[in-house]
Formats: structure tokens, sequence, C-alpha cells
């Protein structure tokens, strides 16, 4: 009994350490240039189209719509949607930016978008000139606004946002500016066991404005095999003690 227990302890030690991360499904750095997106990134779909997109110097670009309205419509968005789905438990990483083009207090939106765009979804915002809502939530008609009330330092600059989801209600955002890092957690179920697309999205809340993005990774929490081994465990030894 005692070296059954032994053997089986070891062995999902063993096998606990070795089962490798899952690789991310999506991971894209913006390397190729582009004003032609659909030739360029032909996996990728473009909401309305691929005209409001290009990619330089390693950035994607996104324009808003220009229509001085902001909603969570997605009549309202510029969206760069990646081909694959997604489905429970994940961790996103991505860097993003955004600029007013002709109006210093233009309200342009930029961020992630997580759900169906033709159904339900939540957007990630950021804001990069919102004095006490530099970041937000909403859904897909706006009947929900959670602020938690943060600033960006470094205004307009680039930010690195990272969005841990444990596939059933639960949102882990981190925003970081080097040394400058917010943290936040946001609840709801509404995308609890969905297959989810991913969308980078800008939309303007009057004057023009362009939304940027690199380094788009999208991983799966990795499944640990030594606990499920460690799960089957007390069966194994109530059978073995029968035996015995």
């Amino acid at each position: 009994m005692r070296k059954l227990l032994l053997g089986m302890v070891v062995f999902c030690v063993l096998a606990g350490a070795a089962t490798p991360s899952r690789a991310a499904i999506i991971s894209e750095t913006f390397d190729t240039d582009s004003a032609d997106m659909p030739t360029d990134y032909p996996s990728y779909l473009y909401h309305p189209d691929a005209s409001w997109m290009s990619v330089s110097g390693g950035i994607l670009y996104v324009q808003d719509r220009n229509d001085g309205l902001e909603t969570s419509r997605p009549d309202r968005m510029t969206v760069f949607l990646t081909g694959p789905t997604v489905s429970g438990a994940m961790t996103l990483d991505v860097d993003l930016g955004c600029q007013p083009t002709q109006h210093p207090n233009s309200r342009i939106s930029t961020g992630v978008m997580l759900g169906d765009l033709s159904g339900s979804y939540l957007l990630f915002r950021f804001h990069a000139d919102y004095t006490g809502e530099g970041f937000a939530i909403s859904d897909d008609d706006s009947d929900i606004w959670f602020n938690p009330g943060w600033t960006p330092a470094t205004g307009i600059l680039p930010q690195h946002l990272t969005i841990a989801f444990d596939g059933v209600d639960t949102f882990d955002v981190t925003f970081s500016e080097g040394t400058n890092v917010f943290t936040t957690q946001y609840v709801d179920s509404r995308l609890s066991g969905a297959t989810m697309q991913v969308g980078l999205f800008s939309m303007n809340g009057g004057g023009y404005g362009t939304s940027n993005f690199d380094n788009l990774n999208v991983t799966p929490e990795p499944a640990t095999l030594g606990l499920l081994i460690l799960g089957g465990l007390p069966g194994v030894l109530r059978r073995r003690s029968r035996q015995a």
C-alpha cells in the first residue's frame, strides 16, 4: 500500500511538472506592413471592412468611424476580428494606444471586444485622455458601464493590457505603463461557456482619431495533468483498500 501511494505521488509530481503550457491560439505581431489587409492578413475578419485599417512599422492602425457618436453598437465601431474563436478560461495580452488627430478633446475609445459581434459581447475600453475614466467596460447595448475611476499616467502612450478570464464570470484586468500598474476585477456571467470572437476596436465620441495595436496573444489556461491525476487518487486507493 505504501509503495503504491509513494509511486503514484511520484508519478503525479513528475507528470504535473512535465505538462507543458498550451500554446497561444492567437498570436500576432503585425510584422508585415500593409495597406491591403485582406491580402496581407487573410486569416482575419474586418468590420465593417478593412478600408479603415493598415499596418505600418509593425503596428496595426484602426481608424474610428468618424460619426461623432459613441455607443457600444457594432455599427459605430471599426473592428479587427481574429479568425479563430475562443472559449473557456484564457488570458489575452495586447499593446494598445490611441491618438486624436483633429480635436484635442476627442473621446476616442480603443480596446478589446470579447463575445459575438452579432449577439452578446463585452467591450474593454481604454480612453487615453479621460480624467477618472481611463478604463471602462460596456456591453453590446451600453446597458452596463463599469468604471473603476482610473486616470492613465502617460495619456496617449501605448499601454499593455492583460485580460484573464476564468471561463465562468470573472475578468481580471491589468494595464501596465512601465512601473505604473493598474488592476481591477469585473464579474459578469454573460460569456460563461460562450464561444467568443476576439476583436480590436476603435470608436469615437466626437472628433477623429486612430487606435493602434501590437503584440496580440490569446492563450488558453493550461490543463494541469498532475491535478487531474491527484483528483482520481482517492478512488484508486479506496479500490486498493477493498481488495486488500
